[in-house]
């Protein structure tokens, strides 16, 4: 800053440099520019993409392709129905009288062959049975069941302690141990074995929206995120179409041997398929919290100075920043959690240490007591149909103001000096926008950095006339080339380079100058083109009597009648100061673009004719022009009045043999290329 004599330092937390986090619970974007936010809308993973492959906990599909289990909601208890290839309604998988087990609350199953598995959250057991008379196998203690998936090992994997623990046992019930790792912070809602045998789990961040982590290999404890492509590849498609709280639905055969989508709620009766959707793009969680690591500043009583947030805040949501200071990265715990923040982490450090800035406030001095290390606790809320988002947090250290270039006796009291300091700090913001803007200058004028509606102004102040139709990479490329063109502009290397730049080609267009194409006799020069210097036979000398009609003097019906110029300068005006440039058709030229383009750049005493090449392939004739007149195409069909048409001229009525030969596909020497039939369209 510009009154500041110190060298403050910062740091930054955002997307690029990173954001710290030691907790983020419900909030997504900390890896993508488009800021930490709630998760919802765009984010995570649909039931519909998820279903086919890791169907809901309550819904197993079992040997055979079209059969299907089902652990309803209790009412008042919770029964196992199975629907088979035949039928299109859930039934008792056992009679209800022969079952030996009573299910509270059923809340997952899983199918392995001749086995079932059901955990009830009720009773706090996992059944294991057979399928085919549900004969009991084990009977396994757990602590809040959540999902179960049997392993490829002989083993059964469950979820407890409600998604945030996973144990394994074997098919008789004996305990294999937990599985130790760390699972994701979000709690497991489902969990599936691959095809090869790694464990995956689903985490829902939001209603209705999931994320995906599978080992890193089988048997590791590591857990790797995955997109759901993969889950093609290593799951095997089921009839599962999607889910939500109210029911779910399956893709069945119908009467009439087509496939039709058929739906169920939780009870298995049946129900609309418009009770059955995903969540909708507005839908977001309404609670989310990010807590930092310790940021170190490397100061010892470190006095932290500001806090500068760049962030969106939408009406509905709310954004509350909160920060603390220590000289220790491991202070004492915080403590009991805002009652409205249960859920949450409580973080880091003690209650009394952290300074709460006002709701939606982007820009702060920090009051904090001197520490090397500073704490940052966001939390986010809104209504569900939208997100606040925090781009960026800017963190200055140490403090620094103006205040430090007064005399010491305005800073002798506590309070005073303090008040002078908050009160400085607010003039020493407003200057230093006035250092960043100046210190963005060069920045702002560099054409290959700098926003597309700065161009203009770039032009202007380098006198260039940038055409309206031109987009932003050809303007780009012009004002690149301007020192360049500045010192061609006039010749026909400036011109040639000028008109590639604007349409982007890799040939040079054709300029033609006219004033080296006279028909006046020269003398030979080494340094002349050898179509300038006079040729015996094929060159006339100039006479006046023969340029144009000369009373007294000229043959009558051989010399052309001019009204204008003089004859004694005929030799030096025909063709001067003027030129012809030539595009193919296929460059897309606009010659109202183009001719604006040529005025500019041309010399302004000459005059400039423009044209295009034909669309009608090679021509023979007058001057001719490589890549211009020269297209080798198929020639097409004539329609009679079309402009530019003319019978024994340029015209092919139609025929399916080409009159002709064809570069490329019939030989000059052929006869039967020689007298092709022509036939006439009707």
């Amino acid at each position: 800053m510009s009154c500041v004599p110190s060298d403050p330092r910062f740091r930054l937390l955002d997307h690029r440099v990173g954001w710290d986090a030691e907790h983020h619970d419900y909030l997504t974007g900390l890896k993508d520019s488009g800021g930490v936010r709630l998760i919802g809308g765009t984010d995570g993973i649909t039931a519909s993409i998820l279903d086919p492959y890791i169907p809901p906990p309550r819904l197993a599909r079992g040997c055979e392709p079209c059969n299907w289990y089902l652990a309803t909601k209790p009412a008042p208890r919770s029964l196992i129905k199975s629907l088979n290839g035949c039928t299109n309604q859930w039934h008792l998988t056992w009679r209800q009288n022969c079952t030996p087990i009573t299910l509270e609350s059923a809340i997952a199953i899983a199918v392995d062959r001749r086995r079932i598995a059901v955990a009830d959250a009720g009773t706090g057991r996992v059944w294991i049975m057979l399928l085919k008379d549900a004969q009991v196998l084990a009977k396994i203690k757990v602590d809040q069941p959540r999902d179960l998936s049997f392993g490829p090992a002989g083993e059964i994997v469950v979820v407890v302690k409600d998604g945030h623990a996973i144990q394994r046992f074997s098919f008789n019930g004996r305990s294999l141990g937990p599985r130790h790792t760390v699972l994701p912070a979000v709690p497991v809602a489902r969990i599936a074995h691959d095809r090869i045998g790694r464990l995956w789990l689903a985490t829902e961040h939001a209603s209705g929206r999931f994320r995906l982590y599978a080992q890193e290999k089988t048997g590791a404890v590591n857990w790797v995120a995955e997109e759901p492509e993969t889950l093609a590849q290593v799951f095997t498609h089921t009839d599962a179409v999607r889910s939500n709280r109210s029911g779910f639905c399956l893709r069945r055969g119908g009467a009439s041997g087509t496939l039709e989508t058929l739906c169920w709620d939780w009870f298995g009766r049946s129900l609309a398929m418009e009770c059955v959707t995903d969540p909708s793009e507005s839908d977001f969680v309404i609670q989310g919290q990010l807590l930092t690591k310790a940021i170190d500043s490397g100061i010892p009583r470190c006095r932290w100075h500001r806090l500068i947030v760049d962030a969106e805040i939408p009406g509905g949501t709310r954004l509350e920043i909160a920060v603390a200071t220590s000289e220790s990265p491991m202070p004492a715990s915080q403590g009991v959690s805002d009652p409205e923040w249960a859920l949450f982490p409580a973080g880091l450090p003690h209650p009394s240490d952290w300074q709460v800035l006002p709701a939606g406030l982007t820009e702060a001095l920090l009051r904090c007591p001197a520490g090397r290390y500073l704490f940052m606790r966001l939390k986010l809320s809104g209504d569900g149909s939208t997100t606040p988002r925090v781009r960026r947090i800017h963190i200055d250290f140490p403090r620094s103001t103006s205040a430090d270039l007064l005399p010491a006796v305005f800073r002798q009291d506590a309070a005073a000096g303090d008040f002078t300091e908050r009160f400085l700090g607010l003039f020493d913001a407003s200057l230093e926008t006035v250092d960043a803007a100046i210190a963005r200058f060069p920045a702002l004028i560099d054409g290959a950095r700098t926003r597309d509606e700065v161009l203009p102004w770039i032009a202007h102040f380098l006198s260039i006339t940038l055409d309206q139709t031109w987009d932003a990479d050809t303007r780009r490329r012009m004002l690149k080339a301007a020192p360049d063109l500045f010192r061609r502009r006039g010749t026909r290397t400036g011109l040639n380079r000028s008109i590639r730049l604007a349409y982007n080609l890799n040939d040079d267009p054709a300029i033609i100058e006219h004033g080296l194409e006279r028909v006046w006799g020269a003398v030979a020069d080494k340094e002349r083109p050898v179509a300038a210097a006079a040729q015996l036979g094929h060159t006339r000398l100039f006479s006046r009597n023969r340029a144009r009609l000369t009373l007294g003097a000229s043959p009558l019906d051989q010399t052309p009648v001019m009204s204008y110029g003089n004859p004694v300068t005929d030799p030096h005006s025909v063709g001067a100061f003027r030129f012809t440039v030539s595009l193919p058709v296929s460059a897309g030229v606009d010659e109202a673009v183009l001719s604006r383009l040529v005025e500019s750049q041309k010399p302004a005493h000459t005059l400039a004719t423009l044209r295009t090449g034909s669309a009608n392939g090679f021509r023979l004739g007058g001057q001719l022009r490589l890549g211009i007149d020269t297209l080798v195409v198929r020639p097409r069909p004539q329609v009679l009045n079309e402009p530019g048409t003319w019978l024994a001229h340029n015209s092919i009525l139609g025929g399916e043999t080409p009159p002709g030969p064809i570069l490329g596909h019939s030989a000059l020497s052929d006869p039967r290329t020689a007298a092709p039939s022509l036939s006439y369209p009707e």
